[in-house]
């Protein structure tokens, strides 16, 4: 049984290294800063080279990580600001051309609670590839061409998720594709807590050692981003935690047991409208007050 630590989070892959060898891993920069009233922690790991990337097991890119335990608790004004963080830095990390049509895709299984992130997501966000032409002059130049999709999962539709998203580009050809996904973290206090988002895509099941083909720029022939939120932890890493001392060989019959919290569903829906309120910003020209005229 393998000892490392299963995760999405580039920021722990770091870590972990950091862990086993004091020294910032060549080909790796890494900055953070903590930002607003609420002190949400941003932390940037960039993978500049080849060696970098074979040292943390990501592919060459960006991967910001906002860190804040208020995420999983029900309060609305860090929410609302963690929302605003979150438009701010797609804006910096993924900018886009005012006329860039995009494609959103939320990945993840619906009926499995820790895996609905990305179909909940989908559901609250402002589609509009639709109106084109019919939009009423107080909307025009404010919207973009933006559709979306929830394809579940292999195990439903008998189709890997890149065959079902390279379909629908050769149709829509958005100019830039988004996925939300739900991830596995290393670390028990960032489940529910911690935002990631990066510029290289993502290849779905990798945290839990599930892996599909992957979704990135070079797969779909545009620029792809992922953002994406810890919802699993193993169960090892949760004894770790607890008992450091705990023999490697005695944890075998757990290699593959993945728990989330018993809140899950609740949270899930709470954390989906951040990031879809995030993208929508983002992604159009409107305020706050506007989308709610327009979403509910």
């Amino acid at each position: 049984m393998s000892d490392s630590v299963h995760t999405d989070l580039a920021l722990e892959a770091r870590e972990a290294l950091l862990h086993a060898s004091p020294g910032e891993p060549d080909g790796i920069v890494f900055e953070e800063e903590r930002i607003g009233s609420f002190q949400t922690l941003v932390s940037t790991v960039r993978v500049l080279t080849a060696a970098g990337e074979q040292s943390v097991g990501k592919p060459i890119g960006t991967y910001i990580t906002l860190e804040n335990p208020l995420l999983r608790q029900n309060v609305l004004e860090a929410h609302e600001e963690i929302t605003d963080l979150l438009c701010q830095t797609l804006h910096r990390l993924f900018p886009l051309k005012k006329k860039d049509r995009v494609l959103i895709v939320g990945l993840g299984n619906a009926d499995v609670t820790a895996d609905a992130l990305g179909p909940l997501c989908v559901s609250g966000l402002l589609v509009t590839r639709h109106l084109s032409g019919i939009l009423p002059h107080e909307l025009e130049g404010r919207l973009r061409s933006v559709c979306a999709l929830a394809p579940g999962v292999m195990g439903q539709t008998g189709i890997e998720t890149l065959e079902i998203i390279q379909g629908i580009q050769q149709k829509v050809g958005a100019d830039a594709i988004l996925l939300i996904d739900a991830l596995a973290a290393g670390n028990t206090q960032r489940i529910n807590a911690t935002i990631q988002l990066t510029d290289t895509g993502v290849c779905p099941g990798s945290g839990i050692g599930n892996r599909r083909q992957a979704l990135s720029p070079e797969t779909l022939g545009v620029p792809v981003a992922a953002i994406g939120i810890p919802t699993v932890v193993d169960a090892r890493t949760i004894i770790r935690e607890a008992v450091p001392e705990a023999p490697t060989e005695r944890l075998s019959s757990i290699d593959s047991l993945y728990v989330t919290p018993k809140d899950m569903d609740a949270v899930a829906k709470r954390l989906a409208r951040i990031l879809s309120d995030g993208l929508n910003r983002y992604l159009h020209a409107l305020s706050p007050d506007e989308f709610r005229t327009y979403l509910y």
